[in-house]
């Protein structure tokens, strides 16, 4: 570690991970950023920065070369977004198309001692059980025992399919699979539902996404969504004074743009459709230092010209797993501030999953976490991953040229990881009084009172929203029209 604390880093010995995170681009070459420059001293600042105490565990990576480049890495199935692993096994035929009943105890459930069966267990250490596992799915926690895989049995693991899906994929085999999940892995939505942020903020109406059976688009009349597995959520929204449930959607069509956040549980029409709740796990012990996450302000950016390829520093061009090409993102950058100004808080860190268990639209000083501290073996909050040069025709992909640091906390009532380069020490300000609404207000655009930007009502109810370029701040229309006034 180059930096002046003392901090134990506990490796682990044959750490590597059999489970990957999709990407968010493609066509694009990451820069080699060498050990000790951007990708290796300024990670270790990253945790300097953050108080990080001499007693805090960290977790580390220790696979050799030769073991990365024996090891049949899974692949991402396509550049989109927080899309889907590459899934090219047979669906066994005892998988059940309709999942039984969740536990019936509330949002939260008991939690698990099941560990399940390992795939192939010579490639995980230090492993823990899942917190609930309540269809005694292959499930296992990697490195910490907040490191958790979905407890989820279904192809693909993250994504939570319908069973039109699980009998589609019965004999596939090979890549065709992965067009199945992408397509036919969608549930049905009713018309006019909203996309919400972590905090409640209204993203944009939910539309399209639906597909035939043949696998062509198609006109529903009601939108379909990608769900991930066992993510439920209670909240309160902006414009609703009612605390109701909510699942995580991934990639789809609101206001216009590719985004993630929550729907209405209740908006799913589909009847085998079950509610699992399997939040990350909870902690009580957390650092006294306060900590906001970075805005694109932070990064030398205005919010609304905002773009992660540009903005970020060069080593969050690197890969975030061993033999990556340059057809998917798989890079740091997808776990730090991305493009719409949106974080993402990581159910798990990136090789054991990276599926999104939140997300949230960034503003400066104005989204708190709290972090964890990492004083137990078994429940470490800081993990180390290597970061590597992109596979081509000249390079295996798996030469380590940077690294990285996940830390895991709380925010806003959710616990999950988050890159440690993403927040900075500081409190969040008063928070202003009033929320964005569309009750009573005719179609138009209006400033929003919570934040520098407007919202966008159509038939009672937001559809999109504007930015301002900081320093200037929305002051109108207020009224018809669809383009923000900024002063």
């Amino acid at each position: 570690m180059s930096t002046s604390r003392t901090i134990r880093r506990l490796p682990v010995p044959s750490l590597v991970f059999i489970a990957l995170a999709a990407g968010c681009s493609s066509g694009e070459t990451a820069p080699t950023v060498p050990v000790g420059s951007g990708g290796g001293s300024s990670a270790d600042a990253d945790l300097a920065a953050l108080d990080v105490g001499d007693d805090e565990l960290v977790a580390d990576e220790a696979a050799s070369e030769e073991e990365l480049l024996a090891t049949d890495w899974p692949q991402a199935s396509d550049a989109a977004p927080d899309g889907d692993l590459l899934d090219t096994a047979e669906t066994p035929d005892d998988l059940p198309e309709i999942l039984p009943d969740p536990p019936m105890t509330g949002l939260l459930a008991s939690e698990s001692s099941s560990v399940g069966i390992l795939t192939d267990p010579t490639w995980w250490s230090a492993q823990f059980s899942c917190p609930k596992n309540p269809l005694n799915a292959s499930c296992t926690c990697r490195g910490s025992a907040y490191n958790c895989q979905f407890a989820n049995n279904q192809p693909g693991r993250n994504r939570y399919l319908p069973p039109r899906a699980i009998r589609a994929l019965r004999g596939v085999h090979g890549t065709a699979r992965n067009a199945i999940i992408e397509k036919l892995g969608r549930w049905d939505l009713a018309a006019g539902e909203q996309l919400y942020d972590g905090s409640g903020t209204a993203r944009g109406v939910v539309e399209g996404g639906c597909y035939s059976d043949a696998m062509a688009p198609t006109n529903l009349g009601h939108p379909c969504v990608k769900i991930n597995f066992g993510q439920l959520k209670k909240m309160t929204v902006a414009g609703s004074a009612t605390e109701k449930q909510y699942v995580y959607a991934f990639s789809v069509d609101a206001g216009g743009h590719s985004a993630s956040g929550w729907v209405a549980a209740a908006g799913i029409t589909d009847p085998a459709f079950k509610r699992y709740d399997l939040p990350p796990r909870a902690g009580s012990s957390f650092a006294a230092t306060s900590y906001v996450v970075k805005s694109a302000e932070d990064y030398g950016c205005a919010p609304a010209s905002y773009v992660s390829t540009t903005c970020l520093p060069a080593w969050a061009q690197l890969k975030i797993r061993p033999k990556s090409g340059p057809d998917v993102s798989e890079k740091a950058r997808d776990y730090m501030l991305r493009d719409g100004n949106v974080l993402n808080l990581a159910y798990q860190t990136p090789l054991v999953g990276g599926a999104a268990t939140d997300t949230f639209v960034v503003s400066a000083g104005a989204l708190a976490f709290k972090r964890l501290k990492s004083t137990s073996a078994s429940h470490r909050t800081i993990l180390r991953i290597a970061l590597y040069e992109t596979k081509d025709a000249t390079h295996a992909g798996t030469k380590v040229v940077g690294k990285m640091y996940f830390v895991y906390g709380e925010m806003a009532g959710r616990f999950g990881w988050v890159a440690a380069a993403a927040i900075k020490k500081g409190t969040v300000a008063s928070a202003p009084t009033g929320s964005d609404t569309c009750v009573g207000k005719a179609d138009g655009l209006y400033c929003s009172p919570i934040n520098p930007g407007a919202f966008e009502c159509k038939n009672g109810s937001i559809a999109s929203g504007q930015y301002c370029v900081a320093p200037k701040k929305c002051v109108g229309p207020n009224g018809p029209g669809t383009t923000i006034v900024c002063q």
